[in-house]
């Protein structure tokens, strides 16, 4: 493997450590990872989910909120559709808990046993049946064209809640909230599907508000040369609807012709500081018989922000910590706006409170569905741990307890890699409704035995999926092989439907090549596919859409249907399109080195470095340090099932460090001895063992001192 360290640019790095008031380390860091915008610098630096972006860019959200609210009035049942994966099972209970929670009657639905995903027929004709007029599907249906039309036929309206890629033909629904769809309106587009939900909770409480729909005018006024500039911005539910500019030369026009009158008609007038405003516009419209009526604002920052007392809008936009995240400098009436957003969301925080302590489920949803770690995701992510840290929901406690992980500082590695299998193993065995009832419930008696029960379909599913392994393994060395390495197809009866997408991560894991594994049942044939990264899927599966009767999915995991007799036209096909595939280079052989940590640099006190990047996952992988000339003091070969780890005590001179190097017992007496001075590459993890917190190394790579080159990028 080659170790490449990129060369930084230091007065690149003196200047974002000056800017956000950063340690150098932590600037280098974020200088090497190319995360040097603004933009990008807020979302590891703030928490506050003020900064999340407004459900309002949707621009269907509107007409969801108030169809939803014309339902709960009118006593309509709502029916919900989820999925049966963690996003699914999280997204279903998220909008459950929400309606619920404001008096609505609901019904909800997953996937169980071998049915399909998404809406299906006899889906929509059991609403018919019940007399439902409302379906909101969570985290599935965009691809569900025809059976959102026979919905409509049935006089059913369906609002789809979904974050998968759409396909061409968006289905024609009542409304759709999906950040992927070109002209969805929204900034961001890799929120998982209980993120999406999440916006639609947190409008719905927002839609409780005086602030709803009130349309609201920020006004700001510059005397100029000869002229007064008036600068106008118009909002309704915090978006931006319009704006304007106007320069009033004194007597030339009057109050009541000028745009400002027709740009403040019909709305709230909010003015930065009332008093000295209406001294500007008295002279910029000499004999007005009256002023602009308006709330002066700043008392309300002043109430917040003490600090801002007597200052003006000029002066804050040097100290504002919100200007610090913006690309190009604020003007002062755009400086207002976000203040504005800012103060009155604070105001309100007791309205959305409920809603943003369902943040718990969203992070469990955006881990489990491998999201990007970038944007929003990281805000909602912190804030859900926070959360899921306080042990607040009985179900979701259950499990921390029976994992025995009560008691520390849940992380997303201890989600992604203990909470999440369980959860996920209940949609895997075709009873995704047993997940859903343990996070809904507050019975002692049913988390108890719900909790164990996941337990039990958990060992199962590792019992299914090691069996369906040994089985596939040939086969699947022979593929790879055909493809010349470039793909692995498997198509057999034997793998249960609901761990397809397991096997073929796996597949994926150990190949590196893109993996479709087929399983058949007695109508259909269904797959799934997973792939590496920046090899998309949807590109790939769109070669074979003549033969499908449906597909979908996200950028690299994606699955698929088609009737039985085109499984050998699909196979065919597959390996002459293979053969043409030109994948792109995994990063497995090459370790970016995100820091240098010079061992007498190497102590406790650097773990708290950790904090300021985290949470890690997807996108965002733990930080990846380079140490040199530590000491082996000893080494032990560990392991389970085999014998093949490493547990090794470092030495860096001040400070001894235990550490872990996963399959690394053939590096033992070749790359290194006891005693040895070596140089490493490793992450840093803190350990949770007998109610302690252990600091550890854990190490990816390691040389005898000075024996291997580093390379630059």
């Amino acid at each position: 493997m080659n170790w490449i360290k990129k060369e930084l640019d230091k007065k690149q790095v003196k200047d974002l450590a000056s800017r956000y008031k950063l340690d150098m380390l932590s600037a280098a860091i974020f200088v090497r990872r190319g995360i040097c915008r603004p933009d990008e610098l807020l979302f590891y630096l703030e928490d506050d989910t003020r900064f999340l972006h407004n459900p309002f860019y949707f621009k269907d959200m509107p007409k969801v909120i108030e169809r939803i609210a014309q339902a709960i009035a009118a006593g309509e049942k709502i029916f919900i559709y989820g999925d049966r994966d963690v996003d699914g099972i999280t997204s279903t209970v998220l909008i459950v808990d929400c309606l619920h929670s404001m008096g609505a009657l609901v019904e909800w639905n997953v996937p169980l046993g071998d049915d399909d995903y998404g809406l299906s027929f006899s889906d929509i004709d059991n609403v018919h049946k019940q007399g439902g007029t409302l379906l909101i599907t969570v985290d599935c249906g965009i691809s569900n064209h025809k059976e959102v039309e026979y919905a409509s036929e049935k006089n059913i309206q369906t609002i789809i809640i979904d974050h998968h890629n759409p396909p061409k033909k968006i289905p024609k629904a009542y409304a759709v909230i999906n950040p992927k769809l070109p002209d969805s309106g929204y900034p961001f587009r890799d929120l998982s599907g209980c993120g999406v939900v999440f916006k639609v909770d947190w409008a719905l409480h927002f839609s409780h508000t005086e602030l709803f729909n009130s349309t609201y005018c920020l006004l700001h006024v510059k005397p100029g040369h000869e002229a007064y500039s008036i600068e106008g911005i118009k909002l309704q539910n915090f978006i931006e609807v319009d704006r304007f500019r106007e320069n009033i030369v004194p007597g030339v026009v009057s109050l009541e012709k000028s745009k400002l009158a027709e740009f403040i008609a019909d709305a709230q007038v909010f003015i930065f500081n009332q008093a000295e405003h209406e001294k500007l516009l008295a002279k910029a419209f000499p004999g007005a018989k009256e002023s602009v009526a308006g709330v002066d604002f700043h008392p309300l920052l002043v109430k917040l922000f003490p600090e801002f007392n007597n200052k003006s809008l000029l002066t804050i936009r040097e100290t504002s910590r919100l200007v610090r995240y913006q690309k190009n400098p604020l003007s002062e009436i755009d400086l207002f706006r976000d203040l504005f957003g800012f103060v009155m969301l604070k105001n309100i925080e007791p309205a959305l409170d409920k809603c943003l302590k369902r943040l718990d489920l969203v992070a469990l949803g955006t881990i489990a569905d491998m999201m990007p770690l970038l944007n929003e995701n990281r805000i909602i992510v912190k804030n859900g741990l926070r959360l899921i840290n306080t042990f607040g929901r009985q179900g979701l406690r259950e499990l921390f307890f029976k994992k025995k992980l009560h008691g520390k500082n849940i992380s997303t590695r201890d989600i992604a890699w203990q909470i999440s299998p369980l959860i996920n193993a209940s949609g895997r065995l075709g009873e995704p409704d047993k997940a859903i009832e343990l996070l809904l419930t507050s019975v002692e008696n049913e988390k108890n035995t719900l909790a164990d029960y996941l337990f039990t379909l958990n060992k199962k599913r590792k019992s299914l999926s090691d069996a369906v392994w040994d089985k596939i393994s040939r086969e699947a060395y022979n593929c790879y092989e055909q493809t010349e390495g470039k793909g692995v197809l498997i198509v057999s009866r034997s793998v249960p439907r609901g761990i397809t997408g397991i096997i073929a991560s796996r597949l994926v894991n150990h190949f590196k090549v893109p993996a479709v594994i087929i399983t058949q049942l007695e109508e259909k044939a269904v797959g799934s596919m997973r792939s590496i990264p920046a090899f998309k899927l949807q590109e790939f599966l769109h070669q074979f859409r003549d033969l499908f009767s449906d597909y979908g999915g996200h950028d690299f995991a994606a699955g698929f249907s088609m009737p039985l007799e085109r499984v050998d036209s699909f196979k065919d096909r597959y390996f002459k399109v293979t053969q043409k595939l030109v994948l792109p280079e995994t990063s497995d052989e090459k370790l970016v080195i995100d820091a240098e940590i010079p061992c007498r640099y190497l102590k406790p006190e650097l773990f708290n470095m950790l904090d300021l990047f985290k949470p890690f996952g997807e996108a965002h992988p733990a930080l990846l340090l380079l140490s040199r000339g530590l000491t082996v003091e000893s080494c032990e070969v560990v392991g389970k099932k085999e014998q093949v780890h490493l547990k090794l005590l470092l030495n860096t001179g001040s400070h001894k460090f235990p550490a872990m190097l996963w399959n690394g017992v053939d590096l033992y007496k070749t790359r290194f001895n006891i005693h040895d001075k070596v140089d490493i590459i490793y992450r840093l993890r803190v350990n949770f063992y007998m109610n302690t917190e252990i600091l550890q190394l854990i190490v990816q790579d390691i040389y005898r001192h000075n024996e291997k080159q580093i390379l630059s990028a």
